[in-house]
């Protein structure tokens, strides 16, 4: 539907690859039917449920998305996208699920990249300035992980304490998430649910990707929206935004004299990219050039942590096979295979 109408793309922190971002078939279908039965509506078919539905105020329908809450605020996206049935006289969006049979409509250069502290995104709002706020964090971690983390519906219900025990084995040295856990908590989140489906993203595309790593700590940081936590939890998710855009009502002390040159440095290096063919690490034209990323192993990237970014070695390589070679994917792809991976999963 948006086929040529964009000459180049920008992606920050997520794909169509992450997990939360495409339903798995038949969750959502699950959830939306609940919600008409809910509501009292009467219905046999899709057109039924969306004809009550869309007579509901706008308050009571939140109220409703708020039902499906298993854990705190988890899931932290109820209703993401699904795959459509795409039949030949009507006008789809998305046809095949990218997990499963990714089919890129768009060969443009793209940008793609996260920040090193994605995980603060959730954990600023499970520890406090001394504690887990949330005790079964530690003690029923084999039920709360898959929620958080988003597997519990594309992973195997078999294969779940063993994706728990290796996560916990790996991030938690004493073999518990504990008071003192709030920086593991934030690398794991953001391994778990930013860089694996950013970097699979940048290699299957088959035009031009220059990747990036956020490393740049503003005075201001989203973190202080996502919950109460009041230690450092380092460059969150959209905290390369503070750098991008003017944020006034969310940060009405503006930036410092440093955060400024940050900034400016960002918007040069995003300009460049978007009105030149060849993209420099600093934005200017005269600099070096921002090499393509082609792989896990072999590439660089830029790694954006002063106004000075430096192209180095993809760091995070271990983190990438650690989370690829989870079952992480084992009830989708049981459902789902290339031949089939477009099945109607519409309300």
């Amino acid at each position: 539907m948006s086929k040529g109408l964009f000459h180049k793309a920008i992606l920050q922190s997520g794909s169509p690859m992450c997990r939360w971002a495409v339903s798995p078939p038949g969750l959502i279908r699950q959830r939306t039917e609940a919600v008409a039965t809910i509501a009292g509506c009467h219905f046999n078919t899709s057109v039924e449920i969306l004809s009550c539905l869309k007579q509901l105020p706008a308050n009571y329908i939140v109220e409703l998305h708020n039902k499906f809450i298993e854990w705190v605020n988890h899931p932290c996206i109820i209703f993401p996208p699904v795959v459509e049935s795409c039949d030949l006289n009507q006008e789809s969006f998305l046809c095949n699920h990218p997990f499963t049979d990714f089919k890129q409509e768009s060969f443009v250069p793209t940008i793609i990249g996260l920040n090193s502290g994605e995980g603060g995104v959730f954990a600023a709002s499970l520890f406090n300035e001394n504690s887990l706020q949330y005790p079964e964090l530690s003690t029923d971690s084999n039920r709360v992980l898959p929620i958080i983390l988003m597997y519990k519906h594309t992973s195997l219900p078999e294969h779940i304490d063993e994706i728990n025990n290796q996560i916990i084995e790996k991030y938690f040295p004493s073999g518990k998430i504990e008071n003192d856990s709030h920086l593991d908590a934030v690398k794991m989140i953001g391994d778990g649910t930013f860089i694996t489906c950013t970097m699979d993203m940048s290699i299957k595309l088959t035009s031009p990707v220059y990747f990036y790593l956020f490393d740049y700590e503003n005075e201001f940081s989203f973190n202080q929206f996502y919950g109460d936590c009041k230690k450092p939890l380092g460059v969150s998710h959209a905290d390369e935004l503070i750098s991008l855009f003017s944020l006034k009502e969310l940060n009405p002390k503006g930036l410092g004299d440093k955060d400024i040159e940050m900034s400016k440095l960002m918007v040069n290096i995003w300009v460049k990219f978007a009105s030149s063919k060849i993209p420099t690490i600093d934005g200017t034209d005269n600099g070096k050039a921002w090499p393509v990323f082609t792989s896990i192993e072999e590439s660089v990237l830029l790694h954006i942590d002063s106004v000075q970014p430096k192209v180095i070695k993809n760091p995070l390589e271990k983190e990438y096979t650690f989370w690829s070679e989870l079952p992480l994917l084992s009830r989708l792809n049981k459902f789902i295979s290339p031949m089939n991976s477009n099945i109607k999963d519409e309300f």
